[in-house]
């Protein structure tokens, strides 16, 4: 019954283009997340622990700090261009080309106080030898990473996700392979690893422009003050709205926090246990990606049955997903290790740990893309927020005392209250229970 009432709801959701732009981006998420793996195995192969661990270091940080410096202006993009292209699309391409311009130049500025303050944050903050070298890269690599995910928001806003997907999915994790591939003939240092990504960012930063001026076909007017105004008033709304969940799910904090109380071996062995927890990780992206904006669709016409249907379906799917994918991990999870080189096996323990925190977020069911869409916007960030400040403060007392497993414990605890917390709001809000009479399994599992 439960089937056949999802089935008719993937196909009143079927409306031409927009479904095959959703599966091309789900799918382009999955080849861009297998691609990525293929290239940490390879890092972390080339590099070694303590290479891997500045490597993972420095990206994490340079992500983070695009994050603040786009301002919410690319988010802003993505929800203001549908707006101006249904009621003044002759300034369409004038906002892009101001806000590609703008935030590239705020990041540049940006990475330019990193490396005056390179040394002091290397030596005070960060705790690993030699990173004052890695931050001399973040003039290169902030700013070319600003205009791709820049230039990709643009084109989630001209209504062109294919594109989007084409270019931060495919070409970025591609060309980023073949260009470590390249450099390795005669052994991959840390620089060489760094211009890799470089030059794949510069390529794709160009490929995105000139889709862009592509698409550019009506004439072009300047926007007005109130215009920028605009941008910038709902965009300053959604700067934070995705940095605290970067902080609480993407390795940095607890990496720095790792380097804080163990060597820069272990920061390299650490990152390699939290990359390897991808296979769970997928799941939940993959999902939110391809399901997301049919709940928002439902949500938008008040279709409730419709939209806890779906939500019920999708959710023990990507349940059964999660304790198939994750429990094949754990069994395996020495093997699995080994894969980025025997080195890395000593950290099972950091795997186990945090593995076992993202398995209980795909258990827990599709709770985030339902908030969302539902208008609980506030609810995600106050939730994302307090599991960023659980991790802090739990990673600095349980790593003094326990070191990088203390850390590890840290972050599965703040990421399992996430899940959970998300979990009991959708129970309050849409009467549903977590746990049933018989147990939590049979509610994850039930026909």
């Amino acid at each position: 019954m439960v089937d056949s009432s999802v089935k008719l709801i993937f196909e009143k959701f079927k409306v031409g283009r927009l479904s095959s732009q959703v599966i091309q981006t789900g799918f382009g998420m999955v080849l861009f997340q297998g691609l990525n793996f293929i290239t940490s195995v390879f890092l972390a192969r080339q590099l070694g622990p303590v290479g891997q661990g500045r490597y993972q270091l420095l990206i994490s940080i340079v992500v983070f700090v695009t994050m603040f410096t786009k301002l919410g202006l690319g988010e802003g993009l993505s929800y203001l261009l549908p707006k101006y292209r249904q009621n003044q699309p002759e300034k369409i391409f004038s906002l892009i080309a101001y806000v590609l311009f703008f935030t590239t130049l705020v990041s540049f500025v940006v990475s330019l106080l990193l490396v005056w303050q390179a040394d002091y944050l290397a030596a005070r903050f960060f705790g690993m030898s030699g990173f004052s070298n890695d931050l001399s890269w973040t003039p290169i690599l902030i700013p070319i990473t600003n205009l791709v995910m820049m230039g990709v928001a643009a084109l989630r806003g001209l209504g062109r996700t294919d594109l989007r997907a084409y270019v931060y999915y495919l070409l970025v994790g591609s060309s980023t392979l073949v260009f470590l591939v390249f450099f390795s003939s005669r052994g991959l240092s840390l620089a060489e690893a760094f211009a890799a990504r470089s030059l794949a960012f510069g390529l794709s930063g160009l490929a995105t422009m000139i889709l862009i001026a592509i698409l550019s076909k009506s004439a072009w007017q300047m926007p007005s003050w109130s215009d920028l105004k605009q941008l910038h008033s709902f965009s300053s709304l959604l700067i934070f709205s995705g940095i605290f969940l970067y902080l609480v799910e993407q390795p940095m904090v607890d990496l720095i926090l790792v380097g804080r109380f163990e060597s820069d071996a272990t920061v390299g062995i650490y990152s390699v246990a939290s990359r390897s927890t991808i296979a769970v990780v997928l799941v939940f992206n993959a999902f939110v990606i391809v399901v997301g904006p049919a709940m928002a669709n439902f949500a938008a016409q008040k279709n409730f049955r419709d939209l806890f249907l779906l939500y019920k379906k999708v959710s023990n799917r990507m349940a059964l997903i999660t304790l198939l994918l994750g429990g094949g991990v754990l069994v395996f999870r020495r093997e699995f290790l080994g894969l980025f080189g025997v080195e890395y096996q000593s950290g099972e323990t950091y795997l186990v740990i945090l593995l076992v925190g993202y398995m209980i977020v795909g258990f827990a069911g599709m709770n985030s893309p339902v908030l969302l869409a539902t208008g609980h916007s506030n609810l995600e960030f106050s939730f994302t927020g307090i599991a960023f400040l659980l991790m802090l403060l739990l990673g600095v007392i349980f790593g003094y005392y326990w070191g990088a497993n203390g850390v590890a414990l840290a972050t599965s605890s703040a990421v399992i209250f996430l899940s959970l917390a998300r979990r009991w709001a959708i129970s309050r809000y849409f009467d549903m229970k977590y746990f049933t009479h018989n147990g939590t399994y049979e509610y994850f599992f039930r026909k």
